[in-house]
């Protein structure tokens, strides 16, 4: 019996262990300063994304600065390579009130932006979300929030939140 406990004991350690491999992050997910981010694999409707972040226990990516933002920018490069078909929603949105933009989760403005050229532009009077735009070195671009692209996800990183996972 003992040794069918000790069996137990060291699985319940390796599974937990896996889940919370990057710093903190649980499993897929990437660690940076204090956050843990994913990147989606399926395209969503910005307001679909947002909804399967919080399923995730975050939220839509929240971009404080220039550092967060080419860490995002670097990563979305990797995974795409040369591919431009690529652009990810961010949780900024101006879908409550035009031309002033807030973060989904935090509903503050934004004290770093991080747009292309013209941008935004509000294009048929119908975009009012964000996505990192592969065509334009994923910086900002505004769009319609009915388009379906991938996503990022954020959430405070376990040793921050103080979270147990299992």
């Amino acid at each position: 019996m003992s040794q069918l406990f000790k069996f137990l004991r060291l699985c319940v350690f390796s599974f937990s262990s896996a889940l919370l491999l990057d710093e903190g992050c649980r499993h897929g997910w990437m660690h940076f300063r204090d956050r843990c981010y994913m990147f989606s694999t399926e395209e969503e409707s910005w307001t679909n994304a947002e909804f399967r972040c919080r399923v995730f226990g975050g939220h839509l990516a929240e971009i404080q600065d220039a550092e967060t933002n080419r860490f995002l920018q670097d990563n979305a490069r990797l995974r795409h390579a040369n591919d431009n078909n690529y652009n990810y929603f961010i949780g900024l949105t101006d879908e409550a009130a035009l031309d002033e933009w807030e973060w989904v989760q935090k509903a503050t403005k934004p004290n770093f932006t991080n747009w292309g050229d013209n941008q935004p532009d509000h294009q048929g009077n119908d975009e009012h979300c964000v996505f990192l735009y592969a065509n334009d070195h994923y910086r900002w671009h505004d769009v319609d929030c009915d388009d379906h692209d991938l996503f990022i996800c954020e959430e405070e990183d376990m040793n921050t939140e103080g979270n147990i996972i299992g």
